[in-house]
């Protein structure tokens, strides 16, 4: 329902009421398993963190909100055509900051290892998928319909942003032992995809980014499943061998992993190459090049 509202919102006021009751239901979510001291670690973590987030969230629309005296997400666009302050630069920072954070694009990446390896894996699976569509589609809206007028203000964090995710998720799976942990930060490395989709205020960026999302859905959805099927595997070494028992798992396991790497001739490839394409149609050569 909260992500729901946050997708169909046309008001500051009530994208807040749709992030804090998706938010408060992941809290709980994230602690289910109250028996295991990590889920109720990382659900306090996740929960003082999300607060943090959610209250730069409101402080950016207040900003937005003393300058203009506006809510409405299309009365604001009309107002930022004919001013544009450092008031409503800093107060959409704020608010782009806080739906990164959601995101859990780097640097605000630091709840999501522990979230991933905390709750159990059906949870996970539903933090790895869901939330990532409704997020998205709500930083889409506000940059495409509410923000265009001062995007060029805004830019270089969602630059800096997607840079910082791809190199994070890239170098921080190395030294991880557990599965879930490396699923984490797989997922940090597709959001500096999906960000560098949505930097080019294209359509063709977009149709780019809407089509990555599906494919990383479908590969999130059989990579889970095979982790639910392997519940008790919960280190990377415990694969070992998996081919022996069960060589049908073994090779769907396999070909899942390279097209969330994206080598040809796998679904993955298409989608990371539609992204890179467009990022160097579009100039953004740096974007390309580091990913």
């Amino acid at each position: 329902l909260g992500m729901m509202i946050l997708v169909s919102a046309n008001d500051m006021i009530v994208i807040y009421l749709g992030i804090e009751l998706m938010s408060l239901s992941f809290y709980v979510l994230a602690t289910i398993n109250k028996n295991s001291q990590h889920s109720t670690e990382a659900g306090i973590k996740y929960f003082l963190l999300g607060a943090l987030s959610s209250g730069l969230l409101l402080f950016g629309m207040a900003l937005i909100y003393a300058y203009t005296g506006e809510t409405n997400l299309q009365a604001l666009n009309a107002f930022i055509w004919y001013s544009s302050s450092n008031e409503l630069v800093l107060g959409a920072l704020f608010i782009f900051i806080a739906l990164l954070f959601k995101l859990a694009a780097a640097p605000f990446h630091m709840w999501l290892p522990d979230v991933y390896e905390g709750s159990p894996t059906n949870v996970t699976a539903f933090f790895a998928i869901v939330p990532k569509i409704a997020i998205l589609v709500t930083l889409t809206n506000l940059i495409y319909f509410t923000f265009i007028g001062i995007w060029d203000s805004l830019q270089p964090l969602l630059i800096v942003c997607a840079i910082l995710s791809l190199i994070v998720g890239s170098i921080g799976a190395i030294n991880q032992a557990k599965i879930k942990r490396l699923l984490s930060y797989s997922a940090i490395s597709h959001i500096g995809f999906l960000l560098i989709g949505i930097i080019p205020l294209s359509l063709y960026s977009i149709q780019a980014t809407m089509i990555y999302i599906l494919l990383y859905i479908v590969m999130s959805l059989n990579t889970f499943t095979i982790l639910l099927n392997m519940s008790k595997h919960n280190y990377i070494t415990q694969f070992s061998g998996l081919s022996r028992f069960n060589p049908v798992l073994a090779l769907t396991f396999t070909f899942t992993l390279l097209s969330i790497a994206g080598i040809p001739p796998l679904a993955g490839f298409f989608s990371k190459y539609l992204i890179l394409i467009n990022a160097v149609q579009n100039d953004f050569y740096l974007l390309a090049f580091v990913a």
